[in-house]
């Protein structure tokens, strides 16, 4: 049973009077209202003041643990026994203290209510008369709550039942979401406090505020921090003990240490003898509390006892039926449990060492379990650098056709016109529910199935058992979340086109239709003529001025309409125009811009202005012509070119900046370049993409060198591979930049060898299904190729992946006579794979592998372990994961029978891997090794502390990665469970052990 607070607070309406230099005054007489806070040592009273139109907070000295050993005589608290005595003296001295100590803070960081006075009289009226209180025991603060809510009572009211305008209710626990704004927020007042110089002491929900929250928009306001009756003033100084000046307090002679019990440090408990000294590590622990407590509504104080003490490494890990309960993507509980793991550490050395470092994970975490309301989920570069331009006539018809219930609301135009950024400024300006805006997938099912359900933050594409679902089953579910939708919600499919029916196949499919039977209202966009729709048309004429002049500010109204027309008013060359203007070199006047554009083979006048289908494919060509003279005039330099052709892979999500830099002799002037000329769009959240025309016109005019760019995308293939820490988001988009080469690549070879990287890339992900039918598609391709000289080799790759897939996913899979025949026209000797079109840090850490292992098979375990350290320095200075390296130095030191440094290595592995974004098998197999290693050397206890990860870890592994490791290493973890007397362990893997062998059989 968990403890609860016993301490008796003043009644409801006690009157304080502060009496100043013994003059009775009748204005300084507070009211006490109801306790609205408990702290670690003391009660938070709100209060009025008469005369006074402002709130006011009275913090009453009332040390938690003397709750039962005081009573109160006239409403001022008295020691029963001389112990207890001391201990209330030394508490009102520290109350004083605050008063500096809160002001301080107040005045650097603006997340702490502050003390206004400490009154040095202070009497409590009752009917017998007025009875002075002792110095210290009580403070006058601002009371806040008023602006603000209490986190108790934040909780409380995400505890009432769901309604429509309360999205911070759920009926029970905080939604993951909530929960991550809590632990930011109070990690950032944390922070500050630290930065100021300062041990908060007493991190717990009774003394952490919201200030500005408005419960009706879902918005917590900012975390502050009151009762500082516990914080303690770090000292910097230097000396044998603490020679690099880490923050500590002082020595804790006297031993009087407040806290709240379930949220109090374990050196607290354990080393408070005279000499113990807190660092900001204290903080942390109690902010690791604070953020499980949110999670399972428990402190595991039971009985005076705090459980966590003793069963940490079971009480604080997270299963992953805890998980599904919470809404968690496999992603963000690995990221809590992550969080759990760095914050809990009963030693404080082991902990996170600062609330800032903590507060990096707490970020993440509220990036990761975001919700998708008014999102848009893609990066788009809005016109002329961000300004949205005119369109309120097209807003108030798209607005007016959805109050009329029309579905759907189809908005068209030409490609370029301004589609997307009309819709998008549609979805900001949207106010009547949510806003869902999605990019079409080519169909209306892989809509659903992608990025509407991406969109859905508590959705898992996985069942109960950790299996991908079925496509159908994804998409029968997202519908019903969709129809759980209100009216007044809106979903915008952005770029409706492509298909072997065009527009009109697309809206005839069976999926578009249950959207539209949907109560939310649907806007789609389409290249496409629709009757009945709404056309993004060209811009008025004085937009389009004004478009130009933020680029050539002096440019005349006539020479802006001369280019204008010679482009038919398309926006998007409109823009390219004035921007080829402003930075082309040498400098063209807009006559000579004009003479070159028009200088074509054809006159665009001849073609008749009547607007019928003929016309629209003509307009249509004209437009990609204008580009094409467009591009040509830009003149890119040969950098500029290869650069661009580096970009024309990258899909409607974009690419990330930071991988794109890994293109060769990559110059950050050279894609600025084309950034401000516009072939290349940058976001703010440092997202590249290019606009489908422009990369259009670039794979015509460029014709890139396909060798080089497959070197690219081998290397961001390898980067993304080992990068154990990048996020889904990154991977998604790696996949599609490999995506969009395949459309142009042309040749099998390549073809085959990045539809091998896209399948690896998406079992990386966990979409085995989604890499098991991309795998064979590829045989299907490659058999009109039968009479290439690449056909055997290539064929051989992509029925091994095939079938790699299809009996990883237990689906019966092609013929393998052809699997057969096709290598055994393979030459058999092989030279050791090192990817020649790897550059920079992946080819040189390849490179250092490969010889590091030459050296194991070698036998030269003294020369594999010096070039292992060498990697693995190397591999710190270029940010590079180092594992590979001391896994193979773990080997050597075993074949010299030197387990007891095999041992070690290993244990630095295990916590290198327990950083990484997502679990691997790698790093469940690396667990067992390292267990039966520590059990050989005689460290048993930490065996079975690496088993109780193992289990778990696995458990979030996909089905087929979760069979092998069973299957691989199961026996030797009952085995070794078994040796050691671990009887739950080793009926934990044995039921696992028995459930794989079924599915197997089956």
């Amino acid at each position: 049973m968990e403890n609860r607070d016993v301490r008796e607070p003043l009644p409801a309406g006690t009157v304080l009077r502060w009496e100043r230099e013994r003059i009775r005054c009748e204005k300084n007489r507070y009211i006490l209202h109801e306790a609205i806070s408990f702290g670690g040592s003391s009660i938070f009273y709100s209060a009025e003041k008469e005369g006074n139109a402002l709130p006011f907070g009275i913090k009453e000295c009332f040390p938690r643990e003397l709750a039962g050993r005081l009573r109160r005589e006239h409403g001022i608290l008295t020691a029963t026994d001389e112990d207890s005595d001391h201990i209330l003296k030394k508490a009102r001295e520290r109350m004083l203290m605050e008063t500096e100590i809160s002001q301080k803070l107040a005045v650097v960081s603006g997340r702490s209510i502050p003390v206004l006075d400490a009154p040095k009289e202070m009497a409590v009226e009752t009917a017998e008369g007025g009875f002075a209180a002792p110095q210290g025991s009580f403070l006058v603060l601002r009371d806040m709550s008023g602006v603000g809510m209490f986190l108790p009572q934040l909780l409380k009211e995400c505890s009432l039942p769901p309604e429509e305008g309360h999205p911070l209710r759920t009926g029970g626990r905080p939604s993951l979401y909530t929960i991550a704004q809590i632990l930011a927020e109070t990690l950032r007042a944390v922070e500050l406090v630290h930065n100021a110089g300062c041990l908060y002491g007493d991190v717990q929900p009774e003394n952490i505020f919201f200030a500005d929250t408005r419960t009706e928009k879902g918005e917590l306001g900012f975390g502050c921090l009151l009762d500082f009756g516990c914080a303690r003033v770090f000292d910097d100084s230097t000396d044998f003990d603490n020679p690099a000046g880490v923050k500590k307090t002082a020595r804790i002679r006297d031993r009087m240490v407040f806290s709240t019990p379930g949220y109090t440090a374990p050196e607290i408990v354990w080393d408070n003898d005279g000499t113990l000294q807190l660092t900001p590590a204290a903080d942390v622990y109690s902010v690791g509390r604070l953020l499980l407590f949110l999670l399972r509504g428990r402190t595991y104080v039971e009985n005076g006892r705090d459980r966590m003490l003793t069963e940490s490494a079971s009480l604080a890990r997270l299963l992953p039926s805890e998980g599904e309960k919470l809404g968690c993507t496999p992603e963000s509980l690995r990221l809590i449990q992550h969080i759990l793991d760095k914050s809990l550490c009963l030693d404080p050395a082991e902990r996170c060492q600062s609330a800032a470092e903590l507060l990096e994970d707490a970020e993440k975490l509220l990036e990761l379990t975001r919700p998708p309301k008014n999102q848009l989920a893609l990066s788009f570069s809005a016109l002329a650098e961000g300004e949205f331009l005119g369109r309120e006539e097209q807003i108030s018809r798209l607005d007016r056709a959805l109050r009329e219930k029309r579905k759907p609301v189809i908005l068209w135009g030409f490609a370029g016109m301004g589609k997307t950024e009309l819709a998008i400024e549609f979805a900001r300006r949207y106010t009547r529910g949510q806003a869902y805006f999605v990019r079409f997938q080519g169909s209306a099912r892989r809509t659903i199935t992608g990025p509407i359900a991406d969109a859905f933050s508590g959705y898992d594409r996985k069942d109960v058992r950790g299996r991908e679902k079925p496509e159908e089953q994804i998409c029968r579910e997202v519908l019903g979340l969709l129809g759980e939708r209100s009216e007044n919600d809106l979903l915008i499919l952005d770029g409706m086109d492509g298909g072997f029916g065009g527009f009109s196949g697309l809206i005839s499919e069976p999926e578009f239709r249950q959207l539209c039977a949907l109560p939310m209202g649907l806007l789609v966009t389409t290249r496409s003529r629709a009757e009945g729709g709404i056309e993004a048309d060209t811009l008025p004429r004085p937009l389009l001025h004004r478009l130009m002049r933020r680029f050539v500010s002096d440019l005349s109204d006539e020479a802006a309409d001369r280019l204008i027309d010679a482009v038919e008013s398309h926006t998007l060359t409109v823009e390219l125009m004035a921007r080829t203007l402003k930075y082309s070199v040498p400098k063209l006047t807009p006559e000579a811009l004009l003479e070159k554009m028009t200088q074509n083979d054809w006159n665009s006048k001849a073609f008749v202005s009547v607007s019928t289908a003929k016309d629209r494919e003509g307009r249509m060509a004209r437009i990609q012509d204008h580009l094409t003279a467009l591009f040509r005039m830009a003149d890119l330099s040969e950098e500029e070119r290869r650069m661009m052709g580096f970009a024309l892979p990258i899909s409607d999500s974009g690419l990330s900046v930071k991988d794109f830099v890994m293109t060769p002799d990559f110059d950050p002037d050279v894609l600025h370049q084309l950034i401000r000329r516009g072939w290349i769009r940058r976001s703010e959240a440092d997202i590249l993409t290019v606009h489908p025309l422009v990369r259009q016109t670039g794979w015509r005019e460029l014709h890139p060198d396909m060798q080089a760019l497959y070197r690219f995308v081998e290397c961001l293939f390898f980067h993304l591979e080992s990068n154990y820490g990048a996020p889904d988001e990154e991977i998604t988009r790696g996949v599609e930049y490999l995506a969009g080469y395949l459309d142009w690549a042309g040749s099998a070879p390549l073809c085959t060898a990045v539809t091998e990287f896209m399948c690896h890339l998406l079992r990386i992900q966990g979409h085995w299904e989604s890499a098991l039918r991309l795998s064979m598609n590829l045989p299907e391709w490659l058999r009109e190729y039968r009479d290439s000289d690449y056909y055997p080799e290539c064929m051989y790759h992509a029925l091994s992946l095939s079938t790699e897939f299809a009996r990883l996913l237990g689906i019966p899979s092609n013929p393998l006579t052809e699997y057969f025949a096709a290598e055994n026209r393979i030459p058999k000797h092989r030279e050791m794979f090192v990817p020649e079109s790897a550059w920079g840090p992946d080819r040189e850490r390849i490179v250092r592998l490969r010889a590091c292992e030459e050296a194991l098979d070698k036998k030269e375990y003294g020369e594999t372990i010096r070039l292992c350290g060498l990697a693995k320095r190397w591999c710190r200075e270029n940010g590079q994961d180092f594992t590979d390296f001391e896994i193979t130095a773990a080997q050597a030191y075993q074949e010299m029978n030197d387990d007891e440094s095999a041992c070690r290595t290993m244990l630095h592995v295990c916590t290198e891997m327990e950083k990484w974004e997502r679990p691997t098998s790698l790093y469940v197999s690396s667990l067992i090794t390292t267990a039966k290693l520590c059990v050989w050397v005689g460290y048993p206890a930490e065996a079975r502390e690496l088993l109780s990860k193992a289990f778990p870890t696995m458990e979030q592994l996909s089905p087929p990665e979760r069979r092998k490791i069973i299957m691989d290493r199961g026996t030797d973890v009952i085995k070794l469970s078994e040796d050691q007397g671990w009887t739950e362990e080793a009926e934990l893997w044995r039921k696992a052990a028995f459930k794989a062998s079924q599915t197997a059989s089956s």
